[in-house]
C-alpha cells in the first residue's frame, strides 16, 4: 500500500505494519486507481489513530582510547551523544593501558565524531561503527521533530 511509503508524522516510510484488505465494495464502474486511493487513505487514517512513533537508526560503536582519556570519552558518549554504554574493557598492550568502550549511539549523534574523538584523545583514539537497529527517539525528541523537523 502506497500509504506506508510516506508516514503521517514526518513523511518517512512506516515499518513494522502489515495490512490485509479483506473486502472492498465498489461498483463495477469504479476505476482501480480510485479504489487504490481510497485504500491508501484508510490505511493512513488507521496509522494516525495508532499513535505512531518516530524511529532513528542506532549504531554499535567500538571506541579505543588510552585509559587516561576514558572518562572524557564516556562522558561525551552518554551526555552529548545520547549513547548507551554496553561494556568497558581495559587492556594492557605493549606497555600501554588502553580502554575499549562498546556503546550504542543514534547515528545522527555520530556526525563529526572523528574530529571530537581526536580532540578528546589528543589524536590517540579510534572508533568503528556498524548498524544495530532502529529505536524510538523518545517522547520529548519526537515532539520537537514534529514541531520543527529540521531544527531538532
Amino acid at each position: 500500500v502506497n500509504a506506508l511509503k510516506c508516514g503521517p508524522l514526518l513523511g518517512y516510510g512506516v515499518v513494522g505494519v502489515h495490512v490485509t484488505v479483506d473486502d472492498i465494495e465498489a461498483s463495477t464502474s469504479t476505476a482501480p486507481l480510485t479504489v487504490q486511493s481510497a485504500a491508501s487513505q484508510c490505511v493512513l487514517e488507521a496509522v494516525k489513530e495508532a499513535q505512531p512513533l518516530i524511529l532513528e537508526p542506532v549504531v554499535n560503536v567500538l571506541i579505543r582510547v588510552p585509559n587516561h582519556f576514558m572518562g572524557n570519552v564516556l562522558a561525551d558518549v552518554t551526555s552529548n551523544r545520547r549513547g548507551q554504554v554496553v561494556e568497558v574493557k581495559q587492556l594492557e598492550q605493549a606497555g600501554e593501558s588502553t580502554s575499549t568502550i562498546d556503546a550504542e549511539i543514534p547515528l545522527k549523534e555520530m556526525v563529526g565524531y572523528a574530529t571530537s574523538l581526536r580532540a578528546m584523545s589528543q589524536g590517540n583514539g579510534s572508533f568503528e561503527m556498524s548498524f544495530k537497529d532502529y529505536r524510538f527517539v523518545g517522547q520529548e525528541l519526537q515532539a520537537k521533530l514534529i514541531e520543527d523537523p529540521y531544527g531538532a
